[in-house]
C-alpha cells in the first residue's frame, strides 16, 4: 500500500487512476511485515527475541558488566551512523553466564526493529551447518557473508577444538566480513589474549574491527558476574 502525506491510502500503481502523483511513503503494515521477515530469517528464537536492554539486570552488578551494558547500548544507538566505519563491530568477551548473549541479543533486536538484517550463528550448534552436502554448506556460507550483521555467539566454546575445515570456514567468513567492512556481533568466553594464542590472525581481526568489552572482575572488586545468580539476589 502507498500512503500519501495527507494520510490517504492507495494500492501501489493506483495513484494514476485518481490523478495523484504526490510523494508516498510505506504504510505501517509494510514496516511491520519487514520487521517480521527480518525476525524470521535471523534464526533467533522467540525466547531470544524478547531480550532487550530494558529487561537486562544491571543494578548492583560489577563494574565490568555495567560497562558492557553501556558499550552495547551505545553501539546499538549509534549503529546506523557507524556501520560504514572501520571499527563497526562489537565483541563481548567474558565468563559464561555474565550476560553477553542477552546484551548482544538486545543489540540485534534493536537493529532489526530499525530494518537491519541480522543472522544469529551459535558456534557450538552452528558448526553442524558446516558438515554435510556441499551445496548446503555453500548456501550457509553465502548467507553468513551477505547479511547486514552476523552474530557469532560463544565463539570457540567447547573442549574439543574445531576441525581444520570448521575453523578455516569460520575464519574465512570473519576475514571476508572484515575485508568488506561488514559488521559483526561476537561473544566468547575467551579473552582477547587467549583468542590470539588460539589463532593470532583471528585475534587480530577481532581487535581490528571490534569495540571490545571484556567482562571480568577488576582487581580487588567483589560481585557476582554470573547473570543468572545475580538476577536472583
Amino acid at each position: 500500500m502507498a500512503v500519501l502525506d495527507d494520510g490517504r491510502v492507495f494500492p501501489f500503481g493506483a495513484l494514476e487512476t485518481v490523478g495523484e502523483t504526490p510523494p508516498a511513503r510505506k504504510c505501517d503494515c509494510q514496516d511491520e511485515a519487514q520487521r517480521h521477515q527480518l525476525m524470521t530469517t535471523s534464526q533467533i528464537s522467540p525466547k531470544f527475541r524478547r531480550k532487550s536492554f530494558n529487561n537486562f539486570y544491571v543494578k548492583g552488578r560489577p563494574k565490568a558488566v555495567q560497562i558492557a551494558y553501556q558499550v552495547a547500548r551505545k553501539y546499538a544507538e549509534d549503529f546506523l551512523f557507524r556501520r560504514h566505519e572501520d571499527k563497526n563491530s562489537l565483541a563481548l568477551l567474558g565468563v559464561s553466564g555474565s550476560g553477553k548473549t542477552h546484551l548482544l541479543m538486545a543489540v540485534a533486536n534493536q537493529l532489526m526493529a530499525e530494518g537491519v538484517s541480522v543472522l544469529y550463528w551459535p558456534w557450538v550448534e552452528g558448526k553442524g551447518d558446516l558438515k554435510g552436502e556441499r551445496n548446503l554448506i555453500e548456501a550457509k556460507l553465502r548467507q553468513m557473508r551477505g547479511v547486514d550483521v552476523l552474530f557469532i555467539d560463544d565463539l570457540l566454546k567447547g573442549t574439543a577444538e574445531p576441525t581444520p575445515f570448521e575453523f578455516d570456514s569460520v575464519f574465512g567468513i570473519i576475514n571476508f566480513r572484515v575485508q568488506n567492512g561488514l559488521p559483526m556481533l561476537i561473544s566468547s568466553e575467551l579473552d582477547l589474549d587467549t583468542i590470539r594464542k588460539f589463532d593470532n590472525a583471528l585475534g587480530r581481526r577481532i581487535a581490528e574491527v571490534c569495540t571490545v568489552a571484556q567482562i571480568a572482575l577488576y582487581s580487588g572488586e567483589t560481585g557476582v558476574l554470573d547473570y543468572t545468580l545475580a538476577s536472583r539476589r
